[in-house]
């Protein structure tokens, strides 16, 4: 069946002599009307993401799957088979079927593309979707509309439009809040007669400009301009510039241009569009200030990559597009569909809406995984030979080399520099590494350029440049500057970890966030040092690895470096120590004890007694929770020597928190808080937060093993809260367990619930499969106590899913399940409680997760 879609003068369907032109909703017909527009493959999730931006994802999922259906419900009402309407191939994707569906938008591009007026005039019915506002058309209608007046005046073959603003090819995308921010300024009596679009090369300020000023043609009445200026490198002659641009004739041959056009502007409110005044910012202030003054009721938009510096410009930064614009831009351009892997190239060209369309334009040439492998090749391999782009928007290198031949020899010296770094920097960072001590000044001149950009963080702030600037910076370095750069960046950060470790296992939040601040830049100096320098990094970084939650990053690391550095060296000694905990928390305990082993002896070798000392704390930990508590003892006999011969505190502390840990394994529980309460008080008299959790770990599970719930709940309660403040989630997760399992035993099933639940909220990120299981063994064993049976039954199937899928080893004592199942097959029957288990154990980790923390008693 053939469908004929007219769009033009309102929406409405023929096929078979009939005619549809209402639908259930107007979100219905609006949908309709956008998938005939754009006759292609449409992701299921942009449509909902573009057409209920408020609504959540699932209930923006669940309004489209409503409309589509409210489109064949209004069709099926009018006796036709909506079979031939729409074309999905697969579930995440859905468009009208080409094959079939015909649109007058269409035909009427088609005539105007090969010549024939008369057929176009035809096509034309009127406005596109006159009644409809969705943001998506307006640019469009406005588009359509002037491609129409254009044939009023044709004849013959047809000539390009005449009109004072370029004619857009293509669909305007995103930008909504800052479309609605610049009309708010530049109409008349917005209090703005001078904004400026600051931004990088190609992240779309003109395309803004232009769409700015096309939505205000009719409130305006065509009083709005055009001028390109990127060609003009003199400010004296900007004004005839103008009049060039705006094709003004002169009255008299030698009339001042000044009073020519304050004769064409001046009658009514104006709008002028100047695009591309970055290489005359600085000198462009006297003449662009006397036209205003001259032309009271001229507004300037202009686009620059660095600010004007006049009094009364107004800024709007010009950012780049966020994914779901960024992919929707793309699949426009190249005629493809969103998945995956478009999703990923996006993120890589970062949003740049020219990077994106350049991309685009490689599709048929390369497919998108080939584009994933070449973008470190991105400012050569994104380039197009499309007239209708200026030579430097033809490839990323040229719009790069455009801004940065604007800069003086010292400022690109700088601009290179900073090229070293990854994921940002501070002032100090880019004066410390470049040696340039006026490193402030030379920062703000390249923000104004809009080669770097500012954020604020916690008080701090930090600069950063997108990855396609950072990689042309690079290519402006020698590789004797960049090997200098690179040596001095990693010598920086090592020095910055190793100033801070003491503060950071006094778990002091400030410089916690600093650490997480500088992530990029440590995992940089990890990749480019020589082995046996990252090793040394690495060594002060296992410790923030560990406390930040970067557990299995942390141990990748050190299974690359250990293996390559030289056996002797004492950076090895102290990355081996500590990786004995991180090891521990990724459930790697031969690794762990491997590490430990292997410290000690390159510790004893060494003569460093102080950190023998706290590595043989550190592996008595470990083999008491590996059921190795026998060889323990004389461990931790050495280290107590060591620490009484030292006379250290701290090390003294650390070696009674490390007996009271080994006694309660050895079951002799008033030994083992008699040691951690002294080692408390030392503790907290040292302000050693993250001890004192540790303490109160091991106070809060030898108080339950002895009974005494109370005292377990306020030590509990205390390292919980400790934990929170410093967000130390790999902790927490064992609070939270023991937390609820002294709630069961008092009775306190709402608190069990509520710390099972958080349980699961800290163990689901990482996926750690033994804590998650834990999690929904409490949920079983509550669920049963508060005559939820069912709801238990299924708790139990997912236990024996993470069990038998994750080969994990059994439940212990406290999360055994053996009791509560058989509790549960006397209530609901063997047949029930079979059928509930496989319930449970048929559910997705993610829903079930998603359930149980929407659960409530």
């Amino acid at each position: 069946m053939e469908w004929n879609v007219e769009l033009l003068g309102g929406l409405r369907l023929h096929a078979q002599g009939r005619t549809i032109t209402r639908f259930r909703t107007q979100r219905a017909a609006s949908l309709l009307a956008y998938l005939c527009f754009y006759p292609r493959q449409h992701a299921r999730g942009t449509l909902a993401d573009l057409f209920w931006p408020e609504a959540g994802i699932e209930a923006a999922r669940a309004n489209l799957r409503q409309a589509l259906s409210q489109i064949r419900t209004s069709v099926k009402a009018a006796g036709l088979a909506p079979d031939t309407l729409f074309d999905s191939p697969g579930k995440n994707t859905i468009g009208i079927d080409t094959r079939y569906v015909h649109t007058d938008v269409a035909a009427f591009l088609q005539a105007v593309a090969s010549g024939q007026i008369s057929l176009a005039r035809q096509h034309y019915g009127g406005p596109l979707l006159p009644g409809l506002w969705d943001d998506w058309l307006l640019d469009e209608r406005d588009r359509l509309e002037a491609l129409y007046q254009g044939l009023e005046t044709a004849s013959g073959e047809i000539d390009p439009p005449q009109a004072s603003l370029p004619l857009p090819l293509s669909r305007f995308w995103g930008r909504q809040s800052e479309l609605t921010q610049l009309q708010e300024w530049v109409l008349p009596h917005g209090g703005s007669r001078l904004v400026t679009l600051l931004g990088t090369g190609g992240v779309g300020k003109t395309r803004l400009a232009l769409s700015t000023a096309q939505r205000l043609r009719e409130t305006l009445r065509e009083r709005v301009g055009f001028v390109p200026l990127a060609a003009l490198t003199d400010s004296r002659l900007l004004l005839l510039a103008i009049l060039t641009g705006l094709a003004i004739p002169a009255q008299q041959p030698d009339e001042d241009p000044l009073e020519q056009l304050a004769r064409h502007l001046g009658a009514e409110p104006y709008l002028l569009v100047l695009d591309n005044l970055e290489q005359l910012a600085g000198t462009v202030a006297a003449p662009l200030q006397t036209l205003l003054a001259r032309v009271p009721n001229l507004t300037c938009l202009v686009t620059s990559r660095r600010r004007l510096g006049l009094e009364g410009e107004r800024l709007l930064v010009v950012d780049a597009l966020d994914l779901a614009e960024s992919v929707a831009l793309f699949c426009d351009r190249a005629g493809a569909r969103s998945d995956d892997s478009v999703e990923q190239l996006c993120t890589l060209l970062e949003g740049i809406p020219l990077a994106l369309e350049l991309a685009a334009n490689r599709v048929g040439a390369l497919t998108i995984g080939e584009m994933i492998e070449k973008i470190g090749e991105r400012l050569t391999f994104l380039t197009t030979q499309e007239l209708d782009k200026t030579a430097r928007h033809r490839s990323l290198h040229a719009v790069m080399d455009w801004s940065v031949r604007l800069l003086t020899a010292d400022q690109r010296r700088f601009f290179a520099a900073l090229s070293v770094f990854r994921g940002g920097w501070t002032t100090e960072e880019a004066g410390a590494i470049s040696g340039e001590p006026a490193a402030l000044e030379y920062l703000s001149q390249l923000r104004d350029r809009s080669l770097v950009l500012t954020e604020e963080r916690r008080g701090t702030l930090r600069w950063c440049m997108g990855e396609s600037l950072r990689e042309f910076g690079e290519s402006l370095l020698t590789a004797s500057e960049r090997e200098a750069l690179v040596r001095g960046h990693g010598e920086y950060f090592l020095t910055f970890a190793r100033t801070n470790q003491r503060a950071l296992l006094g778990s002091e939040v400030v410089i916690h966030q600093k650490y997480e601040a500088e992530l990029e830049n440590f995992r940089f100096a990890l990749t480019a040092q020589s082995p046996q320098q990252a090793i040394g990094l690495l060594g002060e970084l296992v410790n923030f690895f560990i406390l930040a939650n970067h557990l299995s990053e942390g141990a990748a690391w050190v299974d690359r470096l250990s293996a390559q550095v030289e056996k002797g060296s004492k950076e090895l000694a102290t990355l081996l120590t500590r990786s004995v905990v991180l090891y521990h928390y990724v459930r790697r305990f031969d690794d762990a004890i491997r590490c430990g082993v292997q410290g000690i002896a390159l510790l004893r070798q060494l003569g460093e007694r102080t950190e023998l000392a706290q590595a043989l704390c550190i592996l008595s930990y470990l083999y008491g929770e590996t059921n190795q508590s026998e060889k323990a003892g004389p461990l931790l006999e050495e280290a107590l020597q060591i620490g009484k011969q030292e006379k250290n505190a701290t090390l003294m502390a650390e070696c009674q928190s490390a007996l009271g840990k080994h006694y309660y394994y050895q079951g002799q529980l008033d030994d083992s808080i008699r040691y951690s309460q002294a080692a408390l008080v030392s503790a907290r008299a040292l302000n050693r937060t993250n001890l004192v959790c540790t303490l109160l770990n091991t106070l809060t599970i030898t108080y339950l093993e002895i009974g005494d719930y109370a005292a377990a709940k306020t030590a509990c309660d205390e390292a919980i809260a400790r934990g929170e403040a410093l967000k130390q989630a790999v902790v927490l997760i064992d609070d939270y367990k023991v937390r609820a399992v002294i709630s069961l035993c008092l009775d306190e099933l709402p608190d069990a619930a509520l710390f099972a639940q958080k349980t699961l909220s800290a163990a689901f990120p990482d996926r750690r499969s033994l804590d998650l299981r834990d999690g929904f063994s409490l949920l079983a064993q509550i669920c049963c106590r508060c005559g939820m049976p069912t709801e238990a039954a299924q708790w139990v199937g997912v236990c024996q899913a993470l069990t038998e899928q994750q080969s994990l080893p059994e439940l212990d004592r406290w999360m055994r399940l053996d009791d509560t199942s058989a509790a549960l097959r006397r209530t609901l029957g063997i047949v029930r409680y079979e059928q509930s288990v496989a319930q449970g154990y048929e559910q997705a980790l993610d829903d079930a997760v998603a359930l149980a923390l929407r659960f409530s008693l």
